[in-house]
């Protein structure tokens, strides 16, 4: 007789649910299963992993955009602009300093 008759699954309870929504999720990104059941990414490189994080990203940004607007105005003068810079590398030694 099998030891685990008591064991019964769940199909509707909390963690069950998650797994599905889940799931779910990984396959509207377009994730697929091989043989060994493992996900497979739905192609290679980082365009498809940018391509999977886009929603999320553009989220977030959407998320702070109240932040953004109250705040980029006093911390844009913080930030380099990138023509030109005062920091160099001491060849020698490897330490980034002032010039």
């Amino acid at each position: 007789m099998c030891d685990q008759l008591g064991v019964v699954a769940r199909p509707f309870d909390k963690e069950a649910a998650l797994k599905r929504a889940i799931r779910r999720h990984f396959k509207t990104l377009g994730f697929t299963k091989n043989s060994e059941g493992e996900l497979v990414l739905p192609g290679e490189g980082k365009t498809v992993i940018r391509q999977l994080h886009r929603a999320q990203r553009r989220d977030r940004l959407q998320d702070a955009q109240p932040f953004l607007e109250r705040a980029l105005s006093r911390a844009l003068p913080y930030f380099a602009d990138g023509c030109g810079s005062a920091w160099k590398r001491d060849p020698v030694s490897g330490v980034i300093g002032v010039e």
